[in-house]
């Protein structure tokens, strides 16, 4: 689940909210690391990798909290309003998450 307001913890870099957020939902670390490396790739992260969230920008920590949302497997995607302020960047971002939703259950690290 992605909440309309910021539920990440600034202090910790965005790799360490996965990682956390892994541990809290029971996950083997195998699993989170594969998942945390797959996961920044998909929404354009994997450069911040080890920065803290508190430097990002406000689509970055968006970014990361749909990656944190995928990372336990949801039984499906979905969003109440998936076109709200849009931009060019965050339409180009949201086919790649939209495929890897349809594709979650043919993921070999989930």
């Amino acid at each position: 689940m992605v909440f309309q307001e910021p539920s990440l913890d600034d202090r910790l870099s965005a790799a360490e909210n996965l990682e956390f957020h892994g541990l809290v939902y029971g996950m083997p670390p195998s699993t989170v690391r594969r998942g945390i490396t797959d996961l920044l790739d998909l929404v354009e992260l994997t450069d911040w990798r080890h920065a803290l969230v508190r430097t990002f920008s406000a689509g970055m920590k968006r970014r990361l909290e749909i990656a944190r949302a995928l990372l336990h497997n949801p039984g499906s995607c979905s969003s109440t309003n998936p076109r709200s302020a849009s931009t060019p960047r965050r339409d180009s971002a949201c086919g790649p998450i939209s495929n890897s939703c349809a594709a979650s259950a043919n993921s070999p690290w989930w």
